[in-house]
């Protein structure tokens, strides 16, 4: 920010560091947009052990990733900015063009199937009396986007312009100067087809009845992620005064050191089938038989 409020010999003045070291800029950003249809389903191999397993057909919409390996600024000389860069920026239906002076963001049309993707998900439950617990993985998976890459690498140097230069300056002396920033400030674009691994996330929780009424329990949440992986551990307790009310507090805290405090309920209502006809009429069957 300082470049931009002080001016280049400003920030030499005011930031005395950047007299033996260059800027240096590398911004990571990575969004994603997607819808999925999927199934899931669970088996029990005996009365304390079940296993589950889900999958999932993705279409994405847009993405936009960064991999910013060098971007720095020398501005050591107060009449000189020195641009070290090797990055690139890869994109899929969200940035229709990038260039020195602007980017511009465009969404096209969605196209179902344009960007295909799958997605896999394993748990395990276990149960022994008053005790559960469960464990599972899922978004295992990926998403492979049609898209462009964006890119530049190189070092630039930009002088300004001399005093000469200014003497003799017509009214598109500015034009002429920014036009000279467009041609070092190339960015290359390139069409690319590239794919990108979903957020997984592990998920680990247990249970224990103190009692016909009352349980405790403990969870923890971990989402995996390359640039910002993200954690939360929560305890709860939970009233049954009834087989279908369930009444409970709950306290978290997660890797932004979010402290959270809160209240919740759940009503548990199943409807149950007789086939108490079916049965008599299979019986008379076997009789008549």
């Amino acid at each position: 920010m300082g470049l931009f409020t002080y001016g280049n010999y400003g920030l030499l003045e005011k930031e005395p560091i950047t007299k033996s070291q260059s800027l240096s800029l590398t911004p990571v950003f990575n969004t994603t947009l997607y819808q999925s249809i999927g199934l899931e389903t669970g088996i029990f191999i005996n009365e304390q052990f079940s296993i589950g397993a889900g999958v999932k057909y993705i279409s994405g919409f847009f993405n936009t990733v960064s991999d910013i390996k060098q971007f720095d600024l020398d501005i050591r000389d107060p009449f000189t900015i020195k641009a070290t860069e090797n990055w690139t920026i890869q994109s899929a239906n969200l940035i229709n063009s990038l260039s020195f002076d602007s980017t511009v963001i465009s969404r096209s049309q969605v196209d179902f199937g344009k960007h295909p993707g799958a997605a896999f998900s394993f748990g395990v439950f276990h149960s022994t009396g008053n005790f559960k617990m469960g464990a599972q993985l899922r978004d295992i998976g990926f998403i492979k986007w049609n898209g462009d890459k964006y890119s530049r690498s190189g070092v630039t140097t930009y002088s300004g312009i001399q005093i000469n230069d200014l003497l003799t300056a017509d009214k598109n002396i500015f034009n002429q100067i920014t036009d000279t920033l467009k041609n070092l400030g190339t960015v290359k674009k390139s069409a690319e087809n590239y794919k990108t691994s979903l957020r997984s996330r592990f998920i680990a929780d247990m249970m224990y009845d103190l009692n016909n009424q009352f349980s405790i329990g403990a969870s923890v949440l971990y989402r995996f992620n390359y640039f910002d992986p993200y954690w939360k551990v929560a305890t709860a307790a939970v009233f049954s005064p009834s087989k279908i009310i369930n009444l409970g507090s709950q306290v978290s805290f997660d890797r932004y050191e979010n402290f959270n405090i809160g209240l919740f309920g759940a009503l548990n209502i199943s409807v149950a089938v007789s086939y108490t006809h079916l049965d008599v009429y299979k019986r008379q069957l076997c009789v008549s038989k």
